[in-house]
């Protein structure tokens, strides 16, 4: 199981949600549609198997060795991860073989896409509060008259701190305002 969160660069104990992440960061870079490199095939299936394994290990889909009372029926632990890498691996070549347009289309791509996606309107959210809770109490309350450089230094520094989350957010998540565009699509379509 190391080797498989080393090819998706993670190691450790890690969530299903860092899975995810890692698996769609690096199927875009290494998807063959996208990438020219000779490799790039190879590389793509490892990451699918990687993913399919560690997801399925995680969440429990795979169902572990049990020790049997019969020596005919009982099978090592080894034989369980090389049966269980053997499915991962006929997944992933499924998906290598895939068109890019068809594997972002995938529900592999999505249900990755959307820990991505939820996490960036929470993170979004975040620095929309700091950015107005301080504004508010500053309209309402004013300036503290005991401390007023505190407050102020206060409001300051949480509405820039916003406003540096905003930034990064946009910044390092071009996809951002597609994704916003495609679910709000996707909502308004469906009312």
């Amino acid at each position: 199981m190391d080797e498989y969160l080393k090819i998706l660069g993670l190691s450790g104990e890690v969530s299903v949600a860092q899975i995810k992440k890692a698996y769609r960061q690096m199927a875009k870079t290494y998807h063959p549609d996208v990438n020219k490199s000779p490799n790039a095939h190879e590389l793509f299936l490892l990451i699918n198997e990687a993913y399919i394994f560690l997801i399925n290990y995680k969440t429990g889909k795979y169902n572990k060795p049990e020790q049997r009372t019969s020596k005919k029926d009982n099978f090592s632990y080894e034989e369980w991860v090389k049966k269980e890498r053997a499915r991962a691996k006929a997944k992933a070549a499924y998906h290598a073989k895939q068109k890019y347009e068809e594997f972002i289309q995938s529900k592999t791509y999505k249900s990755a896409m959307l820990i991505n996606v939820l996490s960036d309107y929470v993170f979004l959210g975040l620095a929309l509060i700091m950015i107005i809770v301080p504004i508010m109490m500053f309209v309402k309350f004013g300036v503290d008259p005991e401390h007023p450089l505190n407050t102020i230094f206060a409001m300051f520094f949480s509405v820039l701190l916003g406003l540096i989350m905003i930034i990064f957010i946009i910044r390092f998540n071009n996809f951002l305002w597609k994704k916003i565009k495609y679910f709000s699509n996707k909502w308004f379509k469906s009312s």
